[in-house]
């Protein structure tokens, strides 16, 4: 998957607790595979910052029209991301029981954020879903630089 997604930000391992996407690095650091408990749970946390590098303006420039105070910014692109990996686990057919619930907790964490707007979680799954398919190479990096549409620009820089 990572052979066809355009433009991949720099994947750096290190000995460290805390996997993170840094925009203005254009950077993704991820602990070692030998840290985590499981193959799945790597790539699972390596899809989830993968989704986040996607908002980038030389991506799906998701981040450029973030609405909301910053903790609604911040838990709408957790969504994105945690959906995302959850669609890219599936393509990849990554099916492990303690991921899937780590992955269906982690949304059911930050969901509750948006209590008030029902729709965000179909905002999320729509804006997932387009950087799956950015990741998996099938929006080429020309239709990329067209503005999403609106259901899908709201986000957050990390």
């Amino acid at each position: 998957m990572l052979e066809v997604m355009p433009d991949k930000p720099e994947i750096v391992h290190t000995l460290t607790a805390q996997p993170a996407y840094s925009p203005s690095r254009d950077r993704i650091t991820l602990p070692h595979l030998s840290q985590f408990e499981s193959a799945d749970e790597y790539f699972g946390t390596l899809y989830h910052e993968l989704v986040h590098s996607t908002g980038a303006p030389r991506r799906l420039n998701r981040f450029a029209a973030a609405e909301g105070d910053r903790v609604e910014k911040y838990s709408f692109e957790e969504l994105v991301a945690e959906f995302g990996a959850a669609f890219l686990c599936g393509f990849a057919g990554i099916e492990n029981q303690n991921t899937e619930a780590l992955q269906a907790s982690y949304i059911e964490g930050w969901a509750r954020v948006f209590r008030k707007d029902n729709r965000v979680l179909v905002r999320a799954a729509s804006a997932a879903q387009r950087a799956a398919d950015y990741i998996r190479g099938k929006i080429p990096a020309a239709a990329a630089e067209q503005p999403a549409a609106a259901a899908e620009v709201v986000s957050v820089q990390g």
